[in-house]
């Protein structure tokens, strides 16, 4: 082509000297001219355009015209493409355009994102076994066709370390208690139960679990894969519990459902079980199985007692998609939590004495200390790269009452009896609250050390030690009334066609997390007004000190507040006999640090314990038996769903998290937790971080487990990858 083009300006040069003498040219295509000519000596005019210094008018204006149309016929031709690239569902295709609108997402294009909004994947292939079988076959079936089916649980880790747009595997209906041991204290059960269910599940044996994580919507496959935390996709796990009763209970008949789930009862009135064709029934971008489902008509009840949402689940005259109401669950769901802790007590992957292992290329493995004890202490803490966990044994303990005490310290008091209180109490927990001298501490033992409750009235009740948080609320919202303003009005525009559930909630009515989630989201980076806060915090913590008595269920449980960005660290703290006070050393250093950089750091910083995990892969891991770990989180929240806000608390946090890292981490041998860490993108610190796995964590070991159970990488995903890459040598 740009021959052609040269050869024809050329042409034109050459035409132009015979018309305009002048020197011969020295072109490099001249004596194939000479040739043209004499082939041709009187050229037609009109095959090429004069090409002299004086061009015509007429020459000029057909040029600018063509020109004109060329560009006339791009834009066009890019318009229709973009129209037809749209993905419209197939009864939407002759539908007239609406400008400025964004077609509907494909109805098998499923949106899956962690609990927090920090991570998203969109993927057509999410599976969901029902049994033993049917997720062997899945596995093998993906295995033959090297697809990728990475394993997702409830949706909590901050670092969505279960994503993976390529597909999905999730065990939310594999949620059964198979058999429970009442001799030994052992229960199996299928790797997709929710703790709380599991822990309902077996109360009426007078079984419980050793102890808790942070959150109790865990799965049990996810919470010993990622250590103590679960990974992913509580949405699916709500809607396929209801959409199973829903076939199980109303196949004939419509009729009336009570659901309790994750502490919210949920009244539903359910159609009779019918086929749902595809004739543009379902609604928005939600997806159904194939059998389809009656119609769910109400919600009527929440814990938080907020307004009645009425919505329908088969897309009728209500307008509302399944999603909205899935979603409003998940929001509930996630409100109820535990944090485990204590010094004598070790991880929740200790509480796993065998597994059954669903891999590629072995097909089902069982892993216990007595087989194969090197993969299953490999394994048990996975992360979800060696294979499906479907099924555990868990070692459980009697069903016991705690009593729990709440007391404010500060670091002069703590110094003088820490090693007194990891040593004398089952389990205990401290709350810093940055840029003041409080130290929230939270200790709970059995009824039995007590000899009966502890007779004691506290000084305060709840609305006396929540008012002080609620003034300060007031006159933040008259100090910032200009930007309330804005805000409303903005939501008001934004959302006039919602229901009435939106409509800002009695102050009296909100518990202390959500109060807190309110203030910080007035001006969540401003230093000043965050040390306010987190003074009101301790001043709450100072009216709630006394006891509490319950179930351990309910006792180990904390309100972890809402949506949040989360760094935690695990380091020794020397043992149980004679701690290092290294765990006290790193807090200090750590309150010194945020002051110094003044970053605004929200409350609290929550500290605990653990024993030592057999555990490989385990950040606690450790072969010497009274070694004690110490874990930390710093946190900031994300109360805002404004994108601008949300990306600029996301930079301060990773910069929190950078000077910790920098300043702290190598000091102490601190490791980050599995669900936490997030992969740099820069190659540099990629490769350092690499390095640095590699001193604490047996990755060659790991990577060849994954090279023999997993060969075709298709438990894997990007985080996966960047943490543990595989080479020929592995």
């Amino acid at each position: 082509m740009f021959r052609a083009l040269s050869l024809r300006r050329s042409t034109q040069a050459f035409l132009q000297q015979q018309r305009c003498p002048s020197n011969p040219p020295s072109h490099p295509h001249f004596q194939s001219l000479l040739t043209l000519q004499h082939l041709n000596p009187n050229p037609n005019p009109n095959f090429l355009r004069p090409f002299c210094s004086s061009p015509s008018s007429s020459s000029t204006s057909d040029a600018e015209i063509r020109k004109y149309l060329g560009y006339f016929a791009l834009l066009l031709g890019c318009g229709v493409a973009t129209y037809y690239s749209f993905p419209f569902p197939e009864n939407a295709k002759h539908k007239k355009a609406e400008l400025f609108r964004y077609a509907p997402l494909p109805e098998d294009l499923h949106t899956v994102s962690n609990w927090s909004g920090t991570h998203e994947v969109h993927t057509r292939v999410f599976l969901q076994p029902e049994n033993l079988e049917e997720l062997e076959k899945i596995v093998k079936e993906a295995n033959d066709k090297k697809q990728k089916i990475r394993p997702v649980g409830s949706g909590l880790s901050p670092n969505g370390i279960g994503l993976q747009r390529a597909g999905m595997v999730n065990l939310a209906l594999m949620d059964r208690v198979l058999e429970v041991d009442k001799e030994k204290k052992t229960v199996r059960v299928q790797a997709g139960i929710r703790v709380q269910q599991l822990v309902d599940g077996i109360k009426e044996d007078g079984l419980t679990l050793q102890n808790f994580a942070s959150i109790r919507e865990q799965q049990i496959g996810g919470i010993i894969q990622s250590e103590t935390r679960d990974i992913d996709h509580q949405l699916y796990d709500v809607r396929c519990k209801i959409e199973r009763l829903i076939r199980e209970k109303c196949m004939k008949e419509p009729c009336m459902l009570r659901i309790d789930i994750c502490a919210v009862t949920f009244r539903m009135e359910v159609g009779a079980h019918k086929q749902v064709e595809d004739s543009g029934e379902r609604s928005g971008g939600s997806s159904t199985n194939d059998s389809g489902t009656g119609g769910i008509s109400t919600i009527d009840s929440r814990a938080d007692g907020s307004s009645t949402r009425y919505s329908r689940l088969d897309g009728s005259s209500t307008g509302d998609s399944r999603a909205d109401v899935y979603v409003a669950m998940v929001w509930c769901c996630i409100k109820v939590g535990a944090h485990g802790t204590g010094a004598r007590l070790p991880p929740i992957d200790e509480q796993v004495i065998s597994m059954k292992l669903v891999t590629p290329a072995k097909g089902t493995i069982e892993l216990s200390k007595e087989k194969d004890p090197e993969l299953f202490y490999l394994a048990r803490c996975g992360l979800g790269g060696l294979g499906v966990v479907a099924e555990v044994t868990i070692q459980c303990v009697e069903r016991h009452e705690l009593v729990e005490h709440t007391a404010v310290s500060d670091i002069k008091e703590i110094k003088k009896n820490h090693k007194k209180l990891l040593a004398e109490n089952k389990h205990v927990k401290y709350l810093w609250i940055p840029y003041t001298d409080t130290v929230v501490v939270v200790r709970c033992n059995p009824i039995s050390k007590w000899k009966g409750p502890p007779k004691f009235k506290p000084k305060y009740g709840k609305d006396e030690a929540l008012q002080h948080v609620r003034d300060l609320y007031q006159e933040s919202l008259e100090k910032y009334s200009q930007l309330t303003a804005r805000l409303v009005i903005y939501r008001v525009e934004e959302t006039t066609t919602k229901s009435s559930e939106n409509i800002e909630p009695d102050i009296n009515e909100l518990s202390f997390t959500e109060l807190r989630d309110k203030l910080l989201a007035l001006d969540p980076l401003n230093k000043e007004f965050v040390v306010k806060v987190n003074q009101a915090e301790a001043e709450f913590w100072r009216k709630s000190e006394g006891y509490r008595v319950g179930w351990s269920d309910e006792i180990l449980g904390f309100d972890c507040g809402g949506q949040q960005w989360v760094s935690e660290t695990c380091f020794p703290a020397g043992t149980l006999a004679k701690p290092s006070m290294k765990d006290i050393e790193f807090l200090e250093e750590l309150k010194q640090l945020i002051q110094r950089e003044e970053i605004p750091a929200p409350a609290p910083i929550e500290q605990r314990w653990t024993a030592r995990s057999k555990s490989l892969m385990s950040p606690a891991s450790s072969s010497v038996e009274d070694h004690i770990f110490s874990w930390v989180g710093i946190i900031m929240y994300l109360p805002t769903m404004d994108a601008r806000q949300r990306k600029e608390i996301t930079e301060e946090f990773f910069h929190y998290r950078h000077v910790t890292q920098t300043q702290l981490w190598d000091e102490y041998s601190a490791y980050e937790h599995w669900a936490k860490i997030e992969v740099p993108k820069d190659k540099d610190e990629l490769a350092s971080l690499q390095a640095r796995l590699r001193k604490r964590f047996p990755v060659d070991a790991y990577n060849k487990a994954r090279r023999e159970l997993d060969p075709n990488k298709i438990l894997s995903n990007r985080v996966l990858e960047k943490l543990f890459p595989l080479s020929e040598t592995n």
